[in-house]
């Protein structure tokens, strides 16, 4: 797929051991799309081919194995010169996988459980042979790096999500005197104010008295002799963050639409495409047929045509 932006910081990955030229710190899901890769993995039953789909950490879609761990959402990961990259869940790859005749052979439903169900012998190899084929990608390589103690921190409010309303929140909290912590799962603050369909986004604010923690993946709300904390990864460490009061602000995420071969890679939600191409200058396709209502395809397809890009809108929903 085409670079809107020169590709400067060049450095080299490889993809099944093919190389691939990929710019340092991008995604590692971006660069393969910018390469005109976009099969990323078989699913676990059928062997569909699977490809990146909503480009926030939301999906299972573009799950890869990195430098020998699996199921990486490649997405969330940056690129670093030297990375080697495998697809997942082919046999014997792939691109060309023997398994996905499970699509055609079980066209509507398969269960595994009550296939030859109730036949001496048959039941028995058919569910062992469905364990052995079955799931995503091999363990990991090496073994996991120790884990460190949890560091605890203790504050007046938790946001969660440093996006437009994250962003609103702290900014009357700190204006009223409050102690505020501000939780984001990337590495800037913003959201959609960066990366959303809009042509031109708004202006982001800087939070000069806040409290800001980038990357930090918040995995859980927990209790403990009834004191509230959250539990938050960040870099492979964890924190325990407990709180007076909480907002949840992390907005919402791209949900698939359901009908035929919606899953197929090349079917990306609207955010995705905005992402690519406002935050990496990447189109996500030559031709991009912009599908929904007007209020959501006209600001989506000016973006894209804004850089260069070929598309057309299609109101409606597919059936």
């Amino acid at each position: 797929m085409p670079r809107t932006r020169p590709l400067d910081n060049s450095v080299t990955i490889a993809l099944d051991g093919v190389p691939v030229e990929a710019r340092a710190g991008e995604p590692v899901a971006a660069a393969l799309v910018a390469a005109g890769q976009l099969l990323f993995a078989r699913s676990p039953k059928y062997h569909r081919p699977r490809g990146p789909y909503c480009f926030s950490g939301d999906c299972s879609q573009c799950l890869l194995r990195i430098d020998g761990a699996p199921n990486v959402a490649s997405c969330r990961v940056t690129v670093r010169s030297g990375m080697s990259i495998e697809r997942q869940n082919g046999m014997p790859s792939t691109r060309f996988d023997l398994l996905r005749a499970n699509d055609v052979v079980f066209p509507s439903f398969f269960n595994h459980n009550e296939f030859l169900a109730g036949i001496p012998l048959a039941e028995g190899a058919m569910r062992k042979l469905a364990r052995k084929l079955s799931g995503l990608g091999r363990l990991p390589e090496v073994a996991g790096r120790p884990l460190e103690p949890a560091r605890v921190v203790r504050v007046e409010t938790a946001i969660v999500g440093a996006g437009p309303a994250g962003i609103a929140a702290a900014q009357c909290l700190l204006a009223s005197g409050r102690a505020v912590l501000l939780l984001e799962r990337d590495d800037k603050i913003g959201g959609s104010l960066r990366w959303g369909t809009e042509v031109e986004g708004g202006e982001i604010p800087t939070l000069p008295n806040a409290l800001l923690h980038l990357g930090a993946n918040v995995v859980g709300l927990y209790a403990d002799a009834g004191v509230p904390f959250l539990v938050v990864e960040s870099s492979g460490t964890l924190e325990i963050v407990a709180f007076q009061k909480l907002l949840l602000a992390h907005g919402g995420h791209p949900h698939f639409v359901a009908f035929p071969n919606s899953d197929l890679p090349g079917v990306m939600a609207g955010s995705a495409v905005s992402r690519l191409l406002r935050s990496h200058g990447i189109l996500g396709g030559s031709q991009i047929a912009c599908v929904g209502d007007a209020r959501s395809t006209a600001p989506l397809l000016e973006l894209i045509r804004n850089h260069g890009g070929a598309g057309f809108a299609v109101e409606g929903q597919p059936l």
